[in-house]
């Protein structure tokens, strides 16, 4: 879930699909399970870390932060 956007805490966490390929990092979230929508996409570089931070308590999802 989606629980952040542009340093903004969402109203209503979003359920989205992460996709990381060597090159790019692609956040997607799907209407009616079928049509999805590109939220929006990033360069990853090799330097790029992942912070896997456990599961949320609140939301019982996994979260991780990226620097």
């Amino acid at each position: 879930r989606l629980l952040t956007q542009n340093g903004e805490k969402l109203d209503k966490p979003k359920k989205v699909y992460v996709y990381i390929s060597p090159k790019q990092m692609t956040i997607k979230e799907f209407y009616f399970k079928i049509y999805p929508k590109k939220l929006c996409t990033f360069r990853v570089c090799p330097w790029t870390k992942f912070i896997f931070n456990g599961v949320n308590s609140q939301y019982d999802a996994p979260t991780f932060s990226i620097e």
